[in-house]
């Protein structure tokens, strides 16, 4: 977690990594995870779709990672889905397949 923190401090983002380093304190990793969510998923500087979608595999809500997925790819910000463990709870969902199809990769 200290890590995590003095990479986004490193990054410039002093308020979030406070805000991380609270949602770990008060609620371990899920509270890390769902922490994150919050934030990249609000329009502003922060928006990334596919930290969301990570965020929510690590929860294991399957269907709102993949509503992040797309999101992602709609905005072709969709990159190492293949290679990101964050999504291995998603890979033996039929929904990931065909997201693999619509990017052109192999499945």
């Amino acid at each position: 977690m200290e890590e995590f923190q003095q990479e986004l401090m490193l990054d410039g983002d002093r308020e979030l990594a406070v805000a991380v380093g609270r949602a770990y304190a008060t609620a371990g990793w899920k509270g890390v995870l769902t922490k994150e969510a919050e934030i990249y998923q609000a329009p502003g500087a922060h928006y990334d779709p596919q930290t969301v979608a990570a965020a929510y595999a690590g929860l294991g809500d399957k269907d709102k990672a993949f509503l992040w997925l797309n999101k992602a790819y709609d905005a072709h910000g969709l990159l190492f889905v293949k290679a990101s463990p964050e999504f291995d709870s998603l890979r033996n969902d039929p929904r990931y397949s065909d997201l693999l199809r619509r990017m052109g990769l192999p499945q």
